[in-house]
């Protein structure tokens, strides 16, 4: 009987074994991605707490694990990028924006060391190695497609904030966008602004007449104050329109 538990035992270790040589180093992994047989459960503990000791998998927090890579100077566990997925992929309803996006828009030549992640409920800040994980409650519910939407949005609600902003730069970068998009795109976009500040209603009324989406552009108008100005600091030559939308 022993002998037979002993012999199923090592079966199964050898299974997960075989699991995780399947895996790169450095990636992140869960429980479960391990364990076929679920009615397994103590044995499946005792396999894990075995390749634990033995170095072949160690334990990022409960329930995730990866694979380290041994180098010449000694263990490496998972990069930044890894544990921002796992962060994103725990966290559905979740993107990334802030001066990451604007960077790889090209909107901005600096890197910071804070990730904004946008969510669906407030958070607070952590840090994943270097870098800041600053959470930051979305401002309308997020239905499927609309992360690139709203990333524009957050682009043209930080425009004052952007470091090393240039507003030439910055209206090419956002109509191209822009005219990227299919007219149920734009149309959610429209109704996705809603819920931003006037001033990233302006600008992207402004934006929308500019590239001839006139009827769209007058929705986004009808939606402001006739009588308030937007300081948005965007000479007349980048956007010849920005009267019309009472931008300074």
């Amino acid at each position: 009987m022993l002998k037979n538990h002993n012999r199923r035992q090592c079966l199964f270790l050898q299974e997960i074994q075989n699991t995780i040589s399947t895996k790169p180093p450095g990636i992140l992994f869960k429980s479960e991605e391990l364990k076929k047989d679920r009615t397994n459960a103590p044995d499946f503990k005792r396999a894990l707490k075995q390749l634990i000791r033995k170095g072949i998998i160690e334990i990022y927090k409960p329930g995730v694990y990866f694979k380290p890579k041994i180098t010449d100077f000694g263990k490496l566990g998972p990069s930044e990028e890894e544990k921002m997925k796992l962060l994103l992929k725990e966290n559905p309803k979740s993107y990334i924006s802030g001066t990451t996006i604007a960077n790889a828009w090209g909107l901005t030549t600096q890197i910071s060391n804070e990730v904004v992640v946008v969510t669906d409920k407030s958070k607070k800040s952590e840090r994943l190695g270097k870098v800041k994980i600053r959470y930051r409650k979305g401002l309308t519910p997020q239905q499927d497609g609309d992360i690139e939407l709203l990333r524009i949005l957050d682009m043209i609600k930080d425009f004052k904030r952007l470091p090393d902003n240039d507003a030439e730069r910055f209206v090419k970068v956002i109509s191209k966008k822009i005219l990227n998009l299919s007219e149920n795109e734009r149309g959610r976009l429209l109704n996705c602004s809603k819920k931003y500040n006037s001033a990233t209603r302006a600008l992207l009324g402004a934006a929308l007449e500019k590239l001839n989406y006139n009827e769209q552009a007058k929705l986004l108008k009808n939606t402001l104050n006739g009588s308030t100005y937007y300081t948005l600091t965007i000479p007349e030559e980048v956007l010849p329109n920005k009267l019309n939308w009472r931008i300074r």
